[in-house]
């Protein structure tokens, strides 16, 4: 058809063809424009939206002041690692310091000098402060830590005018329930070792309130409260070796009399958090008083910054922090052995003082079963064989240690009604853990003793074989099972 227009008039079919080439790609073009948006409209409806997330982020007000603080204090002289972060970290979500990139053991993270801590002195001195601190000195409330709380109170007063400002705004304003409500103590701790210290710590907050509101003018009870437990739970102490202004020098005896206490907050060190291995460590230069953090290994990037509150078991930790450990190696635990103990002497009846701490270590573990020497010695059966006698202790000694835990589990109030409970049940299950690792101990020597003495029945098979998936498991009460087991096969031999 072209071919035949063109030999016709060679000039017009050419413009023919060229319209009708244009034509032809102009509606092929319209035809791919509409399918392709066809395809976009369909994948944007299938597709999350996160462009609008990272547009439009959630504001965390919180986590604003806290950079705000970080600028604040860079542009003051301080030294803030720039890999270094703050987070909400699980399960709870509190803050916690994370570092972006690797950290190399020895590198300095954080150098705070002294001008940008808060210490302990007040701009309006409190005259009475000797005076009231004399007459609750049997409750070692320390000057320091006074001075510290008066000295916050005094830069919340501030509001914008303070230096803190910004590091005040950053601090919490409520605390758990549990730090500094008598009922919920009770009810938290009950049946428990920390129970008999609830009172004598109510007496000393009592005693500290009536220090405080002997200088501190104006505030109320809830703002004292808040102040003191902002410095419980996030303040920095130590000691610095005084001056020896006579020239000579001190006996052993007396060198702790020259021993000056110190109590600071320092702004953004103090997100750092407690871990039972830490990968940094905290210093204060006792001449330039300039506050350091360093990291004591390599920390890899994503790491979470962890430094030592110190060794303080899980009543501590709970009644000054607000949290616990899992598996804690601090935490000591004492089983009373029964009414037994009275008639080998007159003496309070005995106890095995166990800890987490001493899976690895044979010779305190062997020391910490002693107290069973006594029970062993006093023989109540004449005609009862060695073992048998052993056999009997073991068995009262699993009810012993089973009877604890019961008592350390159980609420004797109404649990549900607490705020944060999860605490409670935290520190709880840290004692039973050392408990149910005494009851497994003791059940897996009475069945070693009897399958020495004689063929177990078919029963007696299995819960022997119970016992010891218990021992072989790898967790905390299984490796502590195991190796008091293994101390009590050295104290102890069969005949």
């Amino acid at each position: 058809f072209w071919s035949s227009l063109q030999k016709k008039d060679p000039q017009h079919s050419w413009a023919a063809s060229m319209a009708c080439k244009l034509r032809l790609r102009l509606w092929l073009t319209i035809l791919l424009c509409g399918v392709g948006n066809f395809l976009i409209v369909n994948l944007t409806e299938r597709m999350p939206h996160t462009t609008t997330l990272q547009e439009n982020p959630i504001r965390d007000p919180e986590m604003e002041n806290i950079q705000e603080l970080v600028n604040l204090l860079r542009s003051r002289g301080a030294f803030i690692h720039r890999c270094l972060v703050v987070r909400r970290c699980p399960p709870y979500g509190g803050r916690c310091m994370r570092t972006e990139c690797d950290l190399q053991k020895g590198e300095v993270l954080i150098s705070i000098p002294p001008e940008l801590q808060i210490t302990g002195r007040l701009r309006t001195p409190c005259p009475e402060l000797a005076g009231a601190l004399e007459k609750v000195k049997s409750f070692h409330i320390t000057e320091e830590t006074v001075l510290l709380i008066l000295h916050l109170l005094e830069e919340r007063a501030l509001g914008p005018a303070s230096t803190f400002r910004n590091y005040v705004d950053m601090l919490p304003m409520d605390y758990p329930s549990v730090l500094w409500n008598e009922s919920e103590q009770h009810c938290c701790l009950a049946g428990t070792p920390a129970e008999v210290h609830i009172q004598r710590r109510v007496q000393r907050d009592a005693a500290l309130g009536s220090v405080l509101d002997s200088c501190a003018i104006g505030n109320s009870h809830d703002l004292n409260l808040w102040a003191k437990l902002a410095i419980d739970t996030r303040a920095f102490s130590g000691w610095v070796e005084g001056d020896n202004k006579g020239g000579h020098a001190q006996s052993a005896k007396h060198a702790h009399r020259q021993r000056k206490e110190w109590n600071i907050l320092v702004p953004f060190v103090d997100i750092c958090n407690d871990g039972l291995d830490p990968n940094a460590r905290w210093s204060r230069n006792a001449v330039s008083n300039e506050f350091v953090v360093d990291a004591t290994r390599s920390v890899a990037s994503g790491s979470e910054l962890l430094i030592s509150y110190g060794r303080k078991n899980n009543e501590k930790l709970l009644a000054r922090y607000g949290f616990y450990h899992k598996d804690n190696p601090y935490e000591i635990v004492s089983i009373n052995l029964g009414d037994e103990g009275a008639a080998v002497s007159d003496r309070p009846p005995p106890s095995l003082i166990l800890s987490l701490g001493d899976v690895s270590d044979s010779e305190r573990l062997r020391r910490a079963l002693r107290p069973l020497a006594g029970f062993r010695a006093h023989k109540d059966a004449q005609n009862a064989s060695m073992t048998a006698r052993e056999a009997k202790l073991m068995t009262n000694l699993a009810k012993w240690c089973d009877t604890a835990k019961a008592s350390w589990t159980r609420y004797q109030a109404e649990a549900p009604a607490l705020d944060h409970r999860w605490l409670c049940d935290g520190y709880r299950e840290g004692l039973a853990t050392v408990a149910g690792a005494c009851a497994t101990f003791a059940k897996r020597a009475v069945s070693e003793m009897l399958h020495q003495a004689i063929t177990p029945t078919g029963a007696e098979d299995r819960t022997a074989q119970a016992v010891m998936e218990v021992v072989s498991r790898k967790d905390s009460e299984g490796r502590l099972a195991e190796a008091l087991l293994e101390a009590w096969r050295g104290t102890w031999n069969a005949p």
